[in-house]
């Protein structure tokens, strides 16, 4: 138990002063900055969320229009494979549904936009 308090001690003699400015001390060990991020990846991360997050968008909105003036439970009787399925079960495959196409939309736009590359346009 001693060595336990000793240690304590010892990192409480080691912390700064509350008097010592933060700008002037040094991070510790645990806050060092990583590596600078490979841009790649960070470009790619960028287009997939200028496809996924405008598309989960449009797909709220589809849905609910679509919703609206179709009850989902109606809808199975006429499909050509007479699929019985609950209305929470409808919302989510119509969801669904709505989101892979405005998704699909969003990538050939930002495709013919940026090209299979990722060149960026000049700002």
């Amino acid at each position: 138990m001693e060595e336990s308090d000793q240690k304590t001690q010892e990192k409480l003699s080691e912390a700064p002063s509350p008097d010592e400015p933060l700008i002037d001390r040094p991070l510790p060990q645990a806050y060092d900055l990583p590596e600078k991020p490979d841009p790649r990846r960070c470009l790619l991360l960028q287009y997939i969320g200028a496809v996924v997050w405008p598309s989960f968008l449009a797909a709220c909105a589809g849905s609910f229009f679509f919703f609206a003036m179709f009850d989902p439970v109606s809808l199975g009787p006429i499909t050509a494979w007479e699929i019985h399925l609950s209305r929470e079960m409808g919302y989510t495959l119509g969801f669904l549904l709505f989101w892979a196409l405005t998704a699909g939309c969003n990538a050939v736009t930002a495709w013919l936009i940026y090209g299979f590359h990722g060149n960026k346009p000049s700002p």
